[in-house]
């Protein structure tokens, strides 16, 4: 079982999930969904994993506007440096998980 990718998932997901879903989310329905999640995969319905990447997308976006916002209220230089660098980090990753979406949903062609 230390080696089954459903299984490291899921208990790399119990770890953190915690505040989202409390400390008793179900470890063999998490494995479960995942598998499935596979399946689907191995079949090319690349959805849920497209779902995934627009709702991080959307997430780090939201992080970059909070963050963006609580930089331009500092009065500091130290604390205006320190929230902007975090936003523009939440920004370049919220580019980088819309630019993996795309790169999913329209892989490029490789010459030979």
């Amino acid at each position: 079982m230390a080696t089954m990718a459903s299984v490291n998932g899921a208990v790399a997901m119990q770890a953190y999930q915690g505040n989202l879903m409390g400390k008793d989310a179900d470890l063999q329905t998490m494995v479960e969904q995942l598998r499935k999640t596979f399946s689907a995969v191995g079949r090319n319905d690349l959805s849920d994993l497209e779902a995934m990447l627009v709702s991080q997308a959307t997430a780090l976006q939201t992080i970059f506007t909070s963050l963006a916002r609580r930089a331009s209220l500092q009065v500091q230089l130290r604390h205006y440096e320190t929230f902007l660098g975090l936003a523009l980090k939440a920004q370049s990753q919220s580019r980088a998980t819309i630019s993996a979406l795309v790169d999913l949903r329209y892989p490029r062609q490789w010459l030979s």
